[in-house]
């Protein structure tokens, strides 16, 4: 029987570990904030101040994180990263206000979505993968898919059978038995010559594509790293939102709680089968082209929300906008270990983040804002869907196809 190669097993690492840090972070947060609610009374734009200072934090320490990622030991820091989420959980059950959750979510949560997200994950895959990098990576974004179509109605269940406090200490101990096993016996941080070589042997037919040419000089005067990091994160600041929001958002629809959790657990699954079409593809597409086709059904699906009047009609939109947005994570590593370099992923990302910031920052206290001040969420979707076709307009000036070294020269001229 052949061995199999050891570049799957830091593959499955990343899915279980990329679906615990999403959804216990960001898709389930929408449910520990419903108890937060009823017991801190605070209002919906104060409840989704937790998104704003983790994408505040995570987006600050990025670089440095990034910079350490391509550094040091991905496998210990990524244990550090378990810690600090089980940690967080387990203070925000002795919380006595909702100061006390929002700083747990601004030190502990933002770091543990550095050190367990698709930052560190891609920085591992990206050493591990050449031919085969797009799959590798897409299957490893399944895992925020999987996790929040598991994780979140898991949770609400603990919280209705257990004290609500109880029940976010029993979360964390599923934390552990989920990641730490994984991380401390299968991952290893970079192959071996040898290792590295069996995916060129074992991947597509045809030479092995060269890796772009890595030269100094500043990435922020480069066009291109301005355009990737404004269509991706037109992309992950609305469904951000929107998931950040949709309890409060289905429960004024008149949907229960349990079925207003079981939305978001219809997003994560169509974002499953996002991700897993867009990882047997986004090798061999166009990804201008991609990206446009994803940003139009993001669109689509936005409008569903709008005119939704029904739980079936917001199922459908669910299902849309999970299915397109889920490809999101995905395009990025790809583009940027294309761009950039597989030993700069982590650095790249870290970097990117610090522009993506602001629209991960402001979308869900945003739309928070705008159903209280309006009583709905309608004037908040349109609001996006002319961020995402600002998003389709910039996609045009992308240039994938461009060497590195001829972008930063034109940049400089």
């Amino acid at each position: 029987m052949a061995k199999v190669f050891s570049g799957w097993w830091q593959v499955v690492v990343a899915l279980v570990i990329q679906g615990v840090s999403a959804a216990s972070i960001f898709t389930g947060y929408s449910v520990v904030v419903a108890p937060f609610k009823l017991e801190f009374g605070p209002s919906n734009m104060v409840l989704m101040l937790g998104m704003t200072l983790t994408s505040l934090i995570s987006g600050l320490l990025s670089p440095s994180i990034g910079a350490a990622l391509d550094r040091f030991s991905i496998r210990k820091m990524m244990l550090v990263g378990v810690g600090l989420v089980m940690l967080g959980f387990c203070l925000m059950s002795v919380s006595t206000s909702m100061f006390q959750v929002l700083l747990v979510y601004g030190v502990f949560m933002s770091v543990g979505s550095l050190l367990l997200g698709p930052i560190a994950t891609s920085a591992l895959l990206a050493r591990w993968f050449t031919r085969r990098r797009g799959l590798a990576m897409g299957i490893a974004a399944c895992g925020s898919a999987v996790g929040g179509l598991l994780l979140p109605p898991l949770l609400q269940i603990m919280i209705d059978s257990f004290e609500w406090r109880i029940a976010l200490r029993i979360f964390s101990v599923v934390i552990f038995i989920l990641t730490v096993p994984l991380i401390v016996f299968l991952v290893v941080d970079r192959p071996t010559p040898e290792q590295h070589s069996q995916d060129a042997i074992a991947g597509s037919h045809g030479s092995v594509a060269t890796e772009p040419q890595e030269i100094p000089g500043s990435v922020f005067k480069d066009r291109n790293f301005w355009y990737i990091a404004l269509v991706i994160g037109s992309l992950f600041c609305g469904p951000m939102a929107l998931m950040s929001n949709m309890m409060p958002f289905a429960l004024g629809r008149g949907v229960d709680a349990v079925n207003a959790a079981f939305l978001i657990s219809i997003y994560s699954g169509a974002g499953l089968a996002g991700k897993l079409i867009c990882a047997s593809v986004v090798d061999r597409i166009n990804q201008r082209l991609g990206l446009g086709v994803i940003l139009c059904l993001v669109i689509v699906g936005m409008m569903g929300f709008i005119q939704a009047n029904s739980y079936s009609l917001l199922s459908v939109a669910c299902l849309i906008v999970g299915m397109a947005s889920g490809t999101a994570s995905l395009f990025w590593s790809v583009i940027l270990a294309q761009v950039y370099g597989p030993n700069k992923v982590g650095q790249m990302m870290g970097k990117m983040n610090l522009v993506i910031m602001p629209l991960t920052l402001l979308s869900p206290p945003l739309f928070g804002w705008v159903s209280d001040i309006t009583g709905s969420y309608v004037n908040a979707f349109i609001g996006y869907i002319g961020l995402l076709v600002l998003a389709l307009m910039l996609l045009t000036q992308m240039q994938l196809g461009q060497s590195q070294a001829s972008r930063l020269q034109t940049a400089s001229e």
